[in-house]
């Protein structure tokens, strides 16, 4: 995750501010299913500092209704993995009645990159309608 904070590797980003950065999981659970990471590499939430540790669950919060919205689901789910990928992140899922917020992972599909991008401007056209800013957390 430290290449696409460094812009080195390829993301569809839907947020972010100078210590927060918000994209699109390419493996996804539900189209919409976004990572939320810390900009400053640390490999585990667990191991955040405040205030940035309540940052990165105050942004998770904000985008949560964007999100739903534009998975057209009912629910959003919220996890913390930690086994994937050694930088802390969070996985803000859309989530459909009834569905399990990680399935087997091989349900998982690689998802194309212009649905991707379509995904991307739906969830940020939401989200700069959305009345709720955290503190500390300007609009994208």
């Amino acid at each position: 995750f430290c290449k696409i904070v460094a812009g080195t590797w390829p993301a569809v980003k839907v947020w972010e501010n100078d210590i927060l950065l918000a994209f699109l999981d390419s493996r996804p659970v539900h189209p919409g299913h976004t990572l939320i990471i810390p900009k400053v590499h640390v490999d585990s939430v667990f191991k955040i500092k405040d205030p940035l540790y309540v940052d990165l669950f105050e942004a998770a919060k904000l985008l949560a209704e964007p999100v739903r919205k534009t998975g057209g689901t009912p629910r959003v789910g919220f996890a913390v993995e930690g086994f994937g990928v050694p930088h802390a992140h969070l996985h803000v899922v859309p989530l459909l009645h009834g569905a399990e917020l990680v399935p087997n992972r091989s349900g998982m599909f690689d998802a194309d990159q212009a649905e991707l991008t379509r995904i991307a401007e739906k969830i940020k056209k939401e989200f700069i309608i959305c009345p709720r800013t955290p503190r500390g957390l300007p609009r994208g």
